[in-house]
């Protein structure tokens, strides 16, 4: 009976380890979906995308790198954000350079190629949402 019971056990931990693990990741794709939504709708970035007359860089584009990928969900422009590769990098696009997250705080780099902008962008958790608390752009 115990030798039944010892299996069954182990591999219902295994099974509540690996949800919790992807309820984790979840969050963590929710997270970085919130917190980079916040930078693109940044007012202090309005004014380089150009949306208005030069339609070619709608809908916005981000480079697929380490913290970019498929699968997060973001719009700008009333359309989805498009995700490129190195290879497509003839057209407009946004790159994060450097993201460090921590549990309430989230700090990153990027650069905006087409009018030469590099920021740094300082957010924060403030009840269960992610709020830009800072952004400073320069212009190359």
């Amino acid at each position: 009976m115990q030798r039944i019971l010892l299996p069954t056990l182990l591999a219902s931990i295994l099974l509540l380890n690996t949800g919790c693990g992807a309820a984790e990741q979840m969050k963590t794709q929710n997270d970085l979906s919130a917190i980079l939504q916040q930078v693109i709708d940044a007012k202090q970035l309005s004014g380089y995308f150009h949306a208005d007359v030069l339609p070619e860089r709608v809908p916005l584009r981000l480079l697929r790198n380490d913290w970019i990928h498929e699968d997060l969900k973001l719009s700008k422009f009333g359309k989805p954000v498009e995700i490129i590769p190195n290879s497509e990098t003839h057209q407009a696009y946004m790159i994060i350079t450097d993201l460090v997250r921590g549990e309430d705080s989230a700090t990153l780099a990027f650069e905006y190629p087409p009018e030469g902008l590099t920021g740094t962008a300082k957010l924060s958790r403030q009840n269960d949402a992610w709020v830009l608390d800072s952004m400073t752009l320069h212009e190359k």
